[in-house]
């Protein structure tokens, strides 16, 4: 039998240059087909000899194809790699492997940053393995991608913090996974601008549009040569900001505490059947009620509308079924082939081998929908939470499905949408819907209100760290109770420099000291609006 020190760690790297290691040393390949074999097989999970035989030698016939695989295993089984290979007549697996995919996917913020070296298999490419080839792409795509998106929050993050160097530094790198992607040039030429760096401000413009004219014959958007246009007629370069001034101290305002609630937090407590139903005005703290209530009931899925989407078939879905597949939350092969085939018909990663000639019959149509249901279903546990995100964006289609997950479902898990009172009622779809829901006991109504004065106090006390009293009846007045629009007025204060935050974390302004009830605070008179019109 093996020693078991010799098989209690391999670690596959696979982010940036790939490295395979058994117990800390460095373990050679005979060919990328090998390392394309265990790289295939430690994000996928046990897999077919005929599927790896056709992804890795696809230019063979079936039988050239698997003789080749034997002589690739046999060579692996001669390594240091033995001992994790679990090889049957019919199927290839891994086991003990620890993977920076996985800690990339999993994990948050600054921990998955620093875990991606570089594109997924790095410079790897293997000849007469197209099915392999196309795996492989998808993959670097998707984890790129993932990266990206991480790299844009944490520059929205650190420039909320004040910290404007990193979150230039931060946006930078986001620009070299994609060079010609001109809101990563726009937003470098803001920071410099912001940093007072006007001559870099325009050097960088510079540089995107000559990119531009010489990679893709275009020129620079509106919005580009509009923010040009500014940085060109402002003054000359203003100081650099640092956050170590008291007067330019921003805090984070993306992120507050979770305030109130308590009342509407007990109600959904008690609805487990159904789908229930958040409704409320823009900016109401909807989202986040239902998204901080699902995490304390195990995971969550979330589906989401979009205005611009509004019309396009599945979209909600179709966006979420990526997402599960870009984070490995689902795999495919555990699905049956039915309902894989069913999914991909919607998102063809799914089954490489679909056949799109599907029926439109009535019957074909009853398949896909129970398919999608299927895996959305897979992707959840028990107690697990779907969200609907903006139910008003939905479209017609994803209604019709999500009429039959709930019905499906029973109440294996909570189903929560949120959505918009005004739009919700501009959506017929959506309201016919509701209704036969409604009529089959399957729906709970939540219409949520804006905060009190005390909501209000308790937020601001919560944020400055101190008694604020005046100050919160001032913007519970000017904001309606709006969480959202509190917000966004406190965050204007502090970048007019109204208000600034101490070392010591409290916040401060010149009226504290004389006001009566800080009707000083330059607080338009229609904040709705202003915060509508900043955020479009």
């Amino acid at each position: 039998m093996p020693n078991p020190a010799a098989i209690s760690s391999l670690e596959l790297s696979l982010l940036g240059l790939a490295r395979v290691q058994v117990n800390g040393l460095e373990v050679s390949l005979a060919t990328r087909k090998a390392l394309g074999l265990l790289a295939f097989l430690a994000l996928e999970g046990t897999t077919s000899r005929s599927k790896l035989a056709d992804l890795l030698w696809s230019d063979m016939d079936e039988d050239a194809a698997r003789n080749n695989l034997r002589k690739e295993v046999f060579r692996l089984r001669e390594t240091a790699l033995r001992d994790f290979l679990e090889v049957s007549t019919s199927s290839l697996a891994l086991k003990n492997v620890q993977l920076d995919v996985n800690v990339f996917l999993e994990a948050e913020d600054d921990t998955a940053l620093e875990v991606y070296n570089g594109d997924f298999l790095m410079g790897i490419e293997i000849s007469g393995a197209s099915a392999f080839e196309d795996w492989l792409e998808t993959k670097r795509e998707s984890f790129k991608n993932r990266f990206a998106r991480l790299l844009a929050a944490r520059a929205v993050k650190l420039e909320a913090l004040g910290d404007l160097r990193a979150a230039l530094e931060t946006r930078l790198r986001l620009l070299e996974t994609d060079p010609l992607q001109e809101s990563f040039h726009r937003e470098i030429m803001r920071l410099h601008w912001r940093l007072g760096e006007r001559a870099p401000a325009l050097a960088r413009f510079e540089i995107l549009e000559r990119t531009l004219e010489q990679e893709l014959g275009l020129k620079p958007l509106p919005e580009t040569l509009a923010l040009l246009r500014n940085i060109e007629t402002s003054n000359a370069a203003q100081p650099e900001l640092e956050p170590t001034s008291a007067t330019v101290r921003t805090p984070a305002l993306h992120r507050p505490p979770f305030i109130g609630r308590d009342d509407e937090w007990a109600w959904l407590e008690g609805k487990t059947e159904g789908l229930v139903l958040v409704k409320g005005e823009a900016g109401i703290g909807k989202t986040r009620l239902i998204e901080d209530f699902a995490r304390m009931h195990g995971q969550t899925l979330t589906l989401r509308g979009f205005e611009s989407a509004a019309s396009t078939p599945f979209y909600p879905v179709a966006e979420s079924l990526r997402w599960l597949l870009e984070t490995g939350r689902l795999n495919p092969e555990t699905l049956e082939p039915v309902w894989k085939r069913e999914a991909a018909r919607l998102v063809p990663e799914f089954d490489a081998g679909r056949n799109m000639a599907e029926s439109a019959s009535s019957e074909g149509r009853s398949r896909f929908i129970e398919g999608l249901s299927r895996v959305l279903l897979g992707a959840l546990q028990a107690g697990d939470t779907l969200i609907l995100d903006d139910l008003h964006w939905f479209d017609a289609s994803s209604l019709e499905l999500i009429a039959h997950l709930i019905r499906r479902a029973s109440n294996q898990i909570r189903i929560i949408a949120s959505a918009r009172v005004l739009e919700l009622n501009d959506n017929k779809e959506a309201k016919t819907v509701l209704t036969s829901l409604e009529r089959d006991g399957l729906l709970s109504r939540l219409e949520l209100p804006s905060f009190n004065q005390s909501d209000m106090l308790s937020l601001v006390q919560a944020l400055s760290g101190g008694r604020a009293q005046l100050f919160s009846q001032r913007l519970h007045q000017a904001t309606g109770g709006n969480a959202l629009f509190a917000l966004e007025t406190l965050r204007g204060l502090f970048e007019n420099q109204v208000l600034h935050q101490n070392d010591d974390g409290t916040w401060a302004s010149p009226f504290d000291t004389a006001t009566e009830d800080y009707t000083e605070l330059p607080i338009p008179p229609n904040v709705r609006d202003l915060v509508l019109s900043r955020l479009e």
